[in-house]
């Protein structure tokens, strides 16, 4: 069984901030998923500057980065 993307948003703001939305349902819950999504939200510039990221990723888990922290 694959994941089902259920949600995907790109937006290009006039100053050059990108924001990107995914999420994907997948097709059973996990201990490293238990709500059983993958997601990423991300909200940062072309030149790799990120302002905030979320997102949950195999061995990381659910995360976040918030400028370079």
């Amino acid at each position: 069984m694959v994941a089902e993307l259920i949600f995907s948003s790109k937006f290009n703001y006039p100053d050059g901030a990108i924001r990107e939305m995914v999420l994907w349902k997948l097709p059973k819950q996990s201990q490293a998923k238990p709500h059983g999504f993958k997601y990423r939200l991300h909200y940062g510039y072309p030149d790799g500057r990120t302002e905030v990221r979320y997102y949950n990723e195999k061995g990381k888990g659910d995360h976040r980065h918030i400028g370079t922290r």
